[in-house]
């Protein structure tokens, strides 16, 4: 097989960039995992001849079910060292003869176009199975497993060494992902979701809705949250330059909490949305899937598009938490941070399950006061054993508020290692006057 390419010409040396399609990637790479074995005596080991992580199909997973989806898209460069065997054998043969059948040859274009003939390439694809190594985009590569002949004619862009020495391949994988630095969660949400104004609200994802809801929660001046939740962006909007604020909390730990409320999956639920044209997508579709009521209190409310009832029923309960743990009488900032916030949303993820078992349902800010108000205490949030960044601090701040809701007694904390801690954080607990 022939394809048009083009030469580019780098430091480390030149390399051919064309489209594959994804059922030749699948036929012709391979991936190898870095190994070191035969340790002797001393400590030495000798390293195998290959350097790639080993394969993971949780990374695969999720790749996979993307691209079944409308908006399938893998516009990063696959990396690829052709000319390789499995077994890390070059392959050669005639030099005479471009069209081989068993190595990848390029070649300069006898056509050329606006003075860039120079550039523009032949790159003979052998018909030799397991002939290119992958050396970055194995995960990639791995989520065209199995998949449907229309997914299989997918154009994948490439980046094709040839006769790249491993050594080399292996100094290119590393500097590629020793460079490269995770996209900021909270910028991730703001720009996977930064059209939904575009958008019907009938289509969006738990992830869209939710990121939709923290921006309310920011600029909705009745809401506890407003003006303290950071976005990813740049804030150039007219009056963030006259907000002086003392606390934030992150896009991401906000959209989280939501999604606690409303998915168990938020990427299988947008996965599964994508998958319908958008001008016939609608979150109808997920009826019946992923589903979990049991623990997921508001997924009913996300499916039949009741996003303002879902959005009041936060604020209220966020209100409600902050006239009892953030007034002038208790003071708590742990509620102004990450861990606060985090349990706060487990702890509503919990009561909620328990309203809707009601036949009389009240989700007013003053039900939230009275919950908590209920065993007539509360407590020390400012004590050392709850404050703190990590996930067992966010249990700990979860725990406590459970039994001020009366939804759990000490007695039930009784396994847990830190329950003599509880037992004095109980008891030396405020008493709320006339509760």
């Amino acid at each position: 097989m022939i394809r048009y390419a083009t030469k580019v010409s780098q430091p480390i040396g030149d390399f051919y960039l064309v489209s594959l399609p994804a059922r030749v990637l699948r036929e012709m790479c391979f991936s190898q995992p870095y190994e070191r074995y035969r340790q002797d005596s001393s400590g030495s080991v000798e390293n195998s001849s290959w350097f790639q992580r080993v394969f993971n199909k949780r990374r695969t997973n999720p790749i996979a079910e993307f691209l079944k989806t409308q908006d399938a898209t893998l516009p990063g460069t696959i990396v690829l060292a052709a000319n390789y065997s499995e077994n890390g054998a070059f392959i050669t043969d005639d030099d005479t003869v471009f069209q081989s059948e068993k190595c990848w040859k390029a070649r300069r274009c006898s056509i050329g176009f606006d003075g860039h003939q120079d550039s523009l390439y032949e790159l003979n694809i052998p018909n030799n199975p397991k002939s290119a190594m992958v050396v970055d985009g194995q995960h990639r590569i791995g989520g065209f497993k199995d998949q449907s002949d229309e997914v299989l004619s997918m154009e994948v862009p490439c980046a094709i060494f040839l006769d790249l020495p491993i050594p080399l391949q292996a100094y290119v994988f590393a500097t590629i992902n020793f460079n490269q630095k995770p996209v900021n969660k909270s910028l991730n949400y703001e720009l996977f979701a930064f059209d939904i104004d575009n958008e019907k609200p009938t289509t969006w994802s738990p992830d869209k809705l939710a990121v939709f809801l923290s921006r309310k929660l920011n600029v909705d001046k009745n809401s506890p949250f407003f003006g303290h939740i950071k976005i990813g962006a740049v804030d150039r909007t007219e009056d963030a330059k006259d907000r002086i604020v003392e606390w934030k909390i992150s896009t991401a730990t906000i959209v989280a909490g939501i999604l606690l409320l409303i998915t168990k999956n938020s990427q299988d639920d947008r996965n599964k949305l994508n998958q319908i044209p958008i001008g016939k997508r609608d979150r109808s579709v997920l009826i019946g899937f992923n589903c979990d009521e049991e623990k997921l209190p508001l997924r009913t409310l996300y499916i039949s598009n009741d996003d303002n009832l879902i959005y009041v029923i936060i604020l209220n309960f966020f209100t409600a938490v902050k006239g009892l743990l953030n007034s002038e009488d208790n003071n708590f900032e742990v509620f102004q941070k990450t861990a606060g916030v985090t349990a706060l949303f487990k702890v509503l993820q919990i009561l909620l399950v328990d309203v809707f078992k009601n036949d009389a349902i009240d989700l007013s800010s003053i039900m939230w006061v009275e919950r908590f108000s209920s065993q007539q205490r509360i407590v020390d949030f400012n004590d050392s054993l709850l404050l703190g960044s990590s996930g067992s601090h966010a249990g700990r701040i979860r725990d406590m508020l459970l039994l001020m809701a009366g939804h759990e007694k000490l007695a039930d904390f009784k396994d847990k290692d830190c329950y003599h801690e509880y037992e004095r954080l109980w008891t030396n607990a405020k008493v709320i006057p006339n509760a």
